[in-house]
């Protein structure tokens, strides 16, 4: 009688913790950002005054919920909206749900291109703004696929697999060991997406140790018949950080090459920003695109700031592009 007593006690006490984790709520976060911003734009010789949120404002909820043994059930949905002009549908960005655990971490749906995020417009400070450098000229973006619909007769899509947009019906394995760490996105079937097309894929591998990281990255857009690939590192010391990245892209049979470098100098709460960039399309009579932005961003705090600058876009011929920005950013 003692002994199955003594058991029964054991065996409960094993479960207790068991069905107490079983009952356990997930863990669910809100977040946001919005944004405002105020330039003085030139345009191919037109001037204007726009007011915009370009493409930063999201609302967007998180959850998970610990299934015991180290792994994880995850989950996420962003909206793009626009802060401008209080539109809550302006675009479509993540939706996924995913395991997390030793084994990395596995996730299905509208999910983050590794291309984009490793590097690219992390490296970049003023994404999102008047100022940055896809599309610009110093980071690829809508040149490329441009010049891939003008050769196939498809629509431009603005790089959705470059550093625009997200890869949608999609699967990713991600996972990181020490110094180093890979991912990869794929879409097998894009469900008649016209940002898509069957077999389009993103990945990148990234070795970071201390204050310095280096990477390699490449992606596929098939329905844009645009491939690419890249190679860039960041270096911090103190105050002062430097970073760059190269792309090599075979856009529907013509080949451009896209430089980016940055420099980035902290002085008490404000960042000095320093950025450089050339587009080289290999098109008998096209012109380099260079790019370049100077500017500062005041942090108030880690949710608010304050950020000003110029940025001059010009491909020598009259398609030259300059803004004078100020913009305020709130993330929740």
């Amino acid at each position: 009688m003692y002994r199955k007593l003594i058991a029964f006690a054991v065996t409960s006490a094993l479960m207790a913790p068991l069905a107490a984790q079983a009952d356990a709520k997930p863990k669910v976060q809100f977040y946001g950002q919005l944004q405002v911003e105020v330039a003085k734009q030139d345009s191919k010789g037109v001037s204007a005054t726009v007011v915009d949120d370009n493409k930063r404002g999201r609302l967007g909820v998180k959850a998970s919920e610990d299934l015991g043994d180290g792994m994880k059930a995850i989950a996420q949905f962003e909206w793009q909206v626009d802060t401008s002009d209080a539109n809550a549908t302006d675009g479509r960005r993540i939706g996924m749900v995913g395991l997390q655990g030793s084994f990395g971490q596995v996730t299905s749906g509208s999910l983050m291109s590794p291309y984009k995020y490793t590097g690219g417009v992390k490296y970049d400070p003023f994404v999102t703004t008047f100022l940055e450098a896809r599309s610009k000229g110093g980071m690829s973006g809508k040149i490329e696929s441009a010049i891939a619909a003008k050769a196939t007769g498809m629509p431009d899509s603005k790089g959705s697999f470059g550093h625009h947009s997200f890869i949608h019906n999609a699967v990713s394995y991600s996972i990181k060991h020490k110094s180093l760490s890979f991912s990869i996105v794929y879409s097998p079937d894009q469900q008649g997406d016209a940002r898509g097309a069957d077999g389009d894929y993103a990945t990148a591998l990234k070795y970071k140790r201390g204050s310095m990281e280096s990477f390699i990255a490449a992606t596929n857009d098939a329905s844009n018949k645009m491939r690419a690939t890249k190679v860039g590192g960041r270096y911090t010391t103190g105050k002062h950080s430097i970073m760059g990245q190269y792309e090599k892209i075979d856009a529907a049979g013509t080949n451009v090459g896209v430089l980016f470098l940055g420099y980035h100098y902290m002085l008490g709460k404000n960042m000095l920003v320093a950025q450089l960039g050339n587009t080289s399309i290999d098109q008998v009579g096209k012109d380099d695109i260079k790019y370049y932005a100077l500017g500062v961003i005041h942090m108030f705090s880690k949710r608010s700031r304050l950020f000003t600058g110029y940025r001059n876009t010009d491909n020598g011929d009259a398609n030259k592009d300059s803004a004078f920005s100020v913009g305020l950013r709130f993330d929740f």
